[in-house]
């Protein structure tokens, strides 16, 4: 038996209506970074006029299907953008924002569903230091833990 023309139309018409199957998207990165340095640190940074790079980089675990195209890094996960901001620190603290401008959200599709992720490093600027000054910590997780609270990184001098 045939189902009649106006039947097969509606179910047509039914069919392109209905949405298509989604992903969860990942977020966009929008988090801000609370640096604060030790007193030592600040009164160094101040006196030599260097300033702090808070550098934030965004990857993610692979699908099967980027695996095989060979789409992750050699440590195996999915570049995603890396951003920095710089800035002088004089009163000992600084928020710096991100609003996630390098997050290439094209390549999303290749990395697991809530695996987007971003590592932030602090360190000095290295305008006015050949080498780094600063013993920072690090934050390292998901793009959806870094977007619901500041992030406080504190940083002091190497070897204080």
């Amino acid at each position: 038996m045939t189902m009649p023309r106006a039947a097969r139309l509606a179910a047509v018409v039914l069919l392109a209506a209905a949405p298509a199957p989604s992903f969860a998207a990942e977020p966009t990165p929008n988090f801000s970074v609370v640096v604060t340095l030790s007193a030592e640190a600040r009164a160094d940074l101040t006196r030599r006029k260097e300033q702090v790079t808070v550098a934030a980089m965004y990857s993610g675990e692979p699908t099967r299907e980027a695996t095989k195209k060979k789409i992750d890094n050699e440590i195996g996960e999915v570049d995603l953008g890396h951003e920095e901001l710089t800035r002088p620190i004089p009163g000992g603290k600084e928020t710096f924002a991100f609003a996630g401008k390098a997050f290439d959200a094209k390549r999303v599709k290749w990395i697991k569903p809530g695996a987007a992720s971003v590592l932030i490093n602090v360190y000095s600027a290295r305008k006015a230091a050949d080498d780094n000054l600063l013993d920072c910590g690090i934050f390292q997780d998901t793009v959806t833990l870094a977007n619901s609270k500041p992030i406080e990184i504190a940083c002091k001098l190497i070897g204080e």
